[in-house]
Formats: C-alpha cells, structure tokens, sequence
C-alpha cells in the first residue's frame, strides 16, 4: 500500500479508526477524477471514490426564511438539495413562470418602484391588459406576492426565499387595482 502511495506520489492525510479508509492527498497537476480511475485500476483497492462535501440541507440566509413555515409542507428543503449545481439551483432561468395576477412590482417606471427582495429576480417582457401597455407594474401587491413565493431573490440577507428563485418571471396583469378582473 505504502508503495503504491509513493509510486503515484499520493500521501495519507487520514485513516479511519472503524473501516480503514483512507484520504488521500493528490499530487499537483493531477484531478479527482485520474487518481480515482487510477486507484480504481488497482488489484488491492476495494473502492476509490472523491471525498464528497455533503451539507445537511441547504438553507438560504434571508432574514425571516424561518418563518416560512409553509415550504416544510412541501419539502422545500429536500428538493432544492436535489440539484445544487449552477445554473439550475433554485431552478433553470430557461424556465418561464407567467404570474397573471395583478402585475408585479418588478421595476421602477413611472410612479412604481421595484420591490426589493425582487432585485436579482429573473424577468422577461410581459404585459398590462388592464391598462393595455407593456409595463405590467402591481397597484395591488397581490401579483407581487405571488411572484415573490415563486421567485423572490434569495439567498441575499433580506426578507424571505422564493421556491425557484433561478427562474425567469413574466408578469401579466390582468386584475386592477381593486382586485377585480375579468376572464
């Protein structure tokens, strides 16, 4: 074993003292992946595999994340374990989510102003078919909180997590000011 070690320029940094594992310390210039087909090549290892970082679950760090007691009914937590790799964590922004509703507060034209927890948000063009104009901006704050739940920028230290906060929004307002809108 030592041997093979020296051979392959490896060193030992860790022996379990319950299953005899070993961790190895590559040598430079060499990845992961050549020294674990390497060692896998060999008749007198039973396994090779990398040292995985493996976190608990993910939790973003927005303020009041703790008071969405509503994701635990939907196993948030478990299912934005399952993909942590960029550009799909927290969902693909190749996906377009349409929020029809009563717009959202998604920039600052006009008299609105961008919500602030939807700063990192992804959006695309939509449209106003309550005031027939490009520029679907919320007079209600129900499409906003919507949009949010869907998509609001999160893990930034600020306000709540959306659920797929890596896709794309297209807001489309529909309902007035009151609330009212017709089919």
């Amino acid at each position: 074993e030592a041997s093979l070690n020296d051979r392959l320029g490896t060193k030992v940094i860790y022996t379990s003292p319950f299953a005899g594992f070993k961790v190895l310390q590559i040598p430079e210039g060499k990845t992961v992946a050549d020294m674990v087909a390497v060692y896998s090549e060999q008749a007198i290892v039973e396994y090779a595999e990398p040292n995985y970082i493996e976190h608990a679950i993910w939790n973003p760090n927005d303020q009041f994340y703790s008071y969405q007691w509503h994701f635990d009914q939907i196993n948030l937590e478990a299912a934005w374990d399952l993909d942590t790799t960029a550009p799909n964590y927290g969902g693909d922004p190749s996906i377009i989510v349409a929020v029809i509703d009563t717009g959202v507060a998604y920039e600052t034209y006009g008299g609105y102003v961008q919500a602030p927890d939807l700063a990192s948000t992804n959006f695309t063009s939509g449209w106003d078919f309550v005031d027939n104009d490009a520029h679907p901006n919320d007079d209600n704050s129900h499409g906003t909180h919507v949009c949010g739940t869907i998509a609001q920028s999160t893990n930034n230290s600020s306000g709540v997590a959306g659920i797929a906060f890596n896709t794309t929004i297209m807001p489309i307002k529909t309902i007035n000011a009151s609330g009212d809108g017709t089919y």
